[in-house]
C-alpha cells in the first residue's frame, strides 16, 4: 500500500486544478463531528472483488467521522473501501503516519467550480491506533467553524 502513497500528486498540482474555495461560503454541513479544513494526502482502496484501481486526491475537510475528497475521476461504490490518510508530520524530520481506515462512500458528484470530483465518505472504523493518531493530528488544525466566521468577516 506504501507504493500507492508515494504516487499522490502534490497539494500544488491538486489544488491548483481543484479549486480551494469549494467549501468556504458552504458553513458547517452536519457530520456529527467537528470539521477541519485540511488538505492532506488520501488514497481510496477499492474492495477486492471490484478490480479497480486505486484513487488519489486531498482531502477538502475532514472529522473523525468521515471526509470528503477532491478526485480528477468520478467512482461511486457501494461496497466498503479502505481509505489510507497521509497528514503530514507534526515535526521536521519525523516519519510520516498512515492512517488506515475502513469507510463507505455516501455521494460523487462533480464539483464545476473545481473542476473535478468531489467524493463523500463516512468512517466505519480505524486499523489499529488510527483513531488516536487522527485525534492527535487534528488538535495542530484549525476546525472549520473558525475559518467560516473569518470569510465571513472578510465578506468572502
Amino acid at each position: 500500500m506504501s507504493t500507492v502513497l508515494s504516487g499522490l500528486p502534490s497539494l500544488q498540482s491538486v489544488a491548483g486544478a481543484c479549486s480551494q474555495s469549494q467549501n468556504r461560503k458552504s458553513g458547517i454541513v452536519p457530520r456529527g463531528a467537528e470539521r477541519y479544513h485540511v488538505r492532506w494526502k488520501i488514497a481510496l482502496i477499492f474492495d477486492q472483488q471490484e478490480q479497480r484501481h486505486p484513487l488519489q486526491g486531498k482531502t477538502i475537510d475532514l472529522s473523525l467521522t468521515g471526509t470528503a475528497m477532491h478526485t480528477h475521476s468520478d467512482s461511486f461504490t457501494t461496497a466498503p473501501v479502505i481509505l489510507l490518510l497521509a497528514p503530514p508530520p507534526l515535526l521536521f524530520g519525523q516519519r510520516q503516519k498512515i492512517i488506515e481506515i475502513n469507510a463507505r462512500q455516501v455521494y460523487s458528484v462533480y464539483s464545476g467550480a473545481s473542476s473535478c470530483f468531489r467524493l463523500g465518505f463516512q468512517f466505519i472504523n480505524y486499523k489499529d491506533d488510527g483513531l488516536q493518531v487522527l485525534q492527535e493530528m487534528l488538535q495542530y488544525s484549525l476546525p472549520m467553524r473558525h475559518i467560516t466566521r473569518h470569510y465571513a468577516e472578510l465578506g468572502i
